[in-house]
């Protein structure tokens, strides 16, 4: 499964043909943006394969899918029948009022109204290829990957010590904030991802909420996780590097007290 496409080709051909080795067969799936697009096309001519597009589940279908995986779970279940016949007859008499229809749907809605409370507002994530990003496919752009200005004050930037030496990756960065916050409602901007540290924007609304969350010590591979309010940006950005974008002295000092050197761009 490749998530974005690289920009050396070969490098997804050589991943991709490891999925059928030996003369077996395999699947090669990937989550691409519509700006992806003459990738695809040139992937294609490439490798002599044709890509199949594929819509992207909505809630709904992620919801079936979910039910009736839990379904399946309970008809193929290993009972252990003489650990729990002694708990049987009361269970029996608490759910005898219940007709056997009435049974299944109160079983069944007991997973089903999660997956419901979880997924009833997923947005539509598909785009129709054939007209590619739309308007407002680029606003959501311009304010998630920096691409276009944004107003001020809509989303606050955060330093944080982890980086490509941590093998820190966009999705584990991700992760790290839904695990910490506990939440995935949060609007993620921009992240930059450096040798040795990197940055994340978050909305506003949610600035006190994440610097809670990562001062309750979480750790990232053995390593504890340092999050701090980045400066405000300025200027134009050089490889995703601001003078700007150094963490508080608070940070530095820590930094100098174990020993090691704080990261300064010369």
């Amino acid at each position: 499964i490749n998530y974005n496409l690289p920009d050396d080709l070969e490098v997804y051909v050589h991943r991709s043909g490891r999925t059928g080795r030996a003369g077996k067969s395999g699947i090669s799936i990937a989550i691409v943006h519509t700006r992806e697009t003459n990738k695809i096309k040139s992937l294609q001519k490439i490798t002599g394969k044709t890509f199949k597009r594929k819509p992207i589940p909505d809630g709904r279908d992620i919801c079936k899918k979910q039910l009736f995986n839990l379904i399946d779970k309970v008809e193929k279940v290993e009972m252990n029948e003489e650990q729990i016949e002694e708990f049987l007859p009361e269970i029996l008499a608490k759910l005898d009022w219940l007709s056997r229809e009435d049974l299944i749907k109160h079983f069944v809605s007991v997973e089903f109204n999660r997956f419901s409370s979880y997924y009833k507002n997923a947005p539509d994530l598909n785009v129709d290829a054939e007209k590619g990003p739309g308007r407002n496919d680029r606003d959501k752009r311009g304010k998630r990957d920096g691409k276009k200005p944004r107003s001020s004050g809509e989303f606050s930037r955060f330093f944080i010590n982890l980086g490509k030496l941590n093998n820190l990756t966009t999705a584990k960065i991700i992760g790290l904030i839904n695990d910490a916050t506990r939440t995935k409602d949060i609007e993620i901007g921009k992240i930059d991802i450096l040798k040795k540290f990197s940055f994340f924007e978050i909305e506003k609304k949610h600035e006190d909420l994440v610097l809670q969350s990562f001062s309750k010590g979480i750790k990232h591979d053995g390593i504890k996780v340092a999050v701090e309010l980045s400066k405000p940006e300025s200027g134009k950005e050089k490889r995703g590097f601001k003078k700007s974008d150094r963490p508080y002295k608070k940070f530095e000092n820590s930094r100098k007290k174990s020993g090691k050197k704080p990261y300064r761009r010369k």
